[in-house]
Formats: structure tokens, sequence, C-alpha cells
């Protein structure tokens, strides 16, 4: 890529960790009209900007693999409960991938670019993928982007029954980031590149990750660690395991846990300023592999 592309602000809700709400969205009305995944969302937004500082931000896009799952049950059992009459809209409104963007928007008074993808497991890396389009196009923008997902009960039980928590274990969370094409000082990390494929092997093959690393034209030479969330085991040519880390281990499996996977990176970079880059290598279920790559803007 001609420019670089920087994290200049980073914000995660995980499910198992969900803040006071009402700090955050102090609206009681709208607070109440919510679902949970959209307080969830729009919280880690609003932290995210919050964290910025910046001026308003000209795009926002989405990434989701599952959508407002509670409200889309919710709204197909009103229609097998009302045989199809008298329905309420709140929940059908509220079930849509893009309602998360559309409440931000609302929020913010934001009239921009505004775009939701679903494209399961690698949902957020289309996100990502269409925003560093968009800032390679446009120098100064600053977009905000996001990926998130919940676990209802319904989804929990189905994929539980074709055996998914046999190896993983269910996880939700919203993850949204400010980035731009300028360094600031309040910089978090630079996304080198974004990239998915296919993968044919079962939960059984060994994935070798120099080669995956390869095929992705990514280099791994000096400080650097890998976040691997992949169902598969692994082998290694280099003789360090301790630079891999099950990142899905503390936030499970979702559609969109390589958002959780790309925070966790910045993390991981801002306390240790020794390591030069993070790798995140991801597959959710037997969809694409995706491979993001951050680097320290430290050095």
């Amino acid at each position: 890529m001609e420019k670089k592309i920087y994290i200049n602000s980073k914000a995660s809700v995980e499910g198992s960790n969900e803040p006071d709400y009402k700090e955050i969205i102090p609206d009681p009305v709208a607070r109440r009209r919510m679902s949970r995944i959209i307080k969830m969302g729009v919280s880690s937004a609003f932290i995210a900007l919050k964290e910025w500082k910046g001026e308003a931000v000209d795009g926002l896009i989405t990434g989701t693999g599952w959508g407002c799952l509670a409200d889309t049950e919710k709204f197909l059992n009103s229609i097998y409960e009302n045989d199809e009459r008298l329905l309420n809209p709140s929940s059908f409104i509220q079930s849509t991938p893009n309602t998360i963007g559309a409440q931000i928007a609302l929020f913010l008074g934001c009239k921009c670019y505004n775009v939701s993808y679903v494209h399961g497991g690698i949902s957020f890396e289309s996100a990502l993928v269409d925003a560093m389009t968009m800032l390679q196009e446009e120098d100064g923008k600053n977009l905000l982007v996001g990926g998130f997902d919940e676990m209802s009960p319904t989804k929990e039980h189905i994929l539980g029954r074709m055996g998914v928590w046999r190896i993983a274990k269910p996880g939700e969370g919203a993850q949204f980031f400010v980035i731009g094409n300028r360094k600031s000082s309040q910089t978090v990390a630079e996304i080198e590149s974004v990239v998915t494929f296919s993968e044919t092997s079962d939960y059984s093959a060994t994935i070798d990750i120099s080669k995956l690393l390869d095929r992705a034209c990514v280099r791994h030479d000096g400080e650097y660690r890998i976040l691997y969330g992949m169902e598969n085991p692994c082998s290694f040519s280099d003789d360090k395991p301790e630079k891999i880390v099950d990142y899905k281990k503390i936030c499970g499996e979702y559609p969109t846990a390589s958002a959780f996977g790309t925070w966790h990176a910045c993390g991981i970079l801002e306390e240790n300023p020794q390591i030069g880059k993070v790798i995140i290598v991801t597959r959710h279920l037997r969809e694409r592999i995706s491979v993001i790559v951050v680097n320290n803007v430290s050095k």
C-alpha cells in the first residue's frame, strides 16, 4: 500500500465484562429501547471516539457475522405466535445487521458513508479492507470501524449440537477502532495488511503457520507475536512456542473474534515496545482464513 494506515484509538466490550451502560448512554429512553448487543456495540464505539478526542469521523463501517440474534429470534417467534398477523415492527427494525451502525450515526448526527458487512467469519476483515481502500484514496480521513456479534441461547444450543463447543467455547463482543492515514501522538498501531483466503482442511488437520504466512506474503522476522484463532492444531518452524497465543481462549468463538484479536494485538504492542508486530491468524469454524498484521508505531 502507498499510504500507511493507523489505528488512532480502540475499544472493546466483551459479553463477559460489560460496562455500566448508564455512564456511556445516559439517555434512559434510548437505552431502554436497545437490545443487549446494540448497547454493547454503541458503547464500544462511543468509548473509541472518546479516546480519540478528534473531530467527526468521515465514515462508519461495521462487520457482523450473525447480526442482532436476540431481536431476530424475537421477530421470528412473533411471526409464528401471531400467525403472521399484527406483528410488532420493533424487533424487525432492531434485527437487521446495520442496526448498530445506524444507531451510532443517529446519536452522532452523522450523515457520512455508513456500510455494514455481513460476510460470515470475515465480516470484520471486509470492513477493514473497505476502510483501508477508502483511506488510500483520500488523505486526512478518519473512519470508525468495528465488529460485533452476540451469542443467544438458541445459537449456543445449535452450535453445541453441531459439536462446536467440544473444541471451542462460546464468545461474543463488540470492538471499534478509529483508523486514519495520518499518524498522531495518540496513534496506537499501524495496520500493515489484511489477507483472506479459503482453506479446505477439517478441524483435525494440522496447520503449518509458516506456509500460511508465506502464502499471505507476511514477513515474520525480529520480535513478533502470533495470535492464533483456529480450532486446528498448528505447527511452526520457529523454535519459540511462546510466540503463539490462542487468543480465543480469552474471547471465545464468534464470527468477528478477529476484531477482539486486533484490539488485543494493540494492547500487546502498547505494553511491549520491543515487539515489532503482531500477526492475527483466524478462522471461524470452517470458513475462510484471515491474516491481519498490526505493527508497532513506537519503533
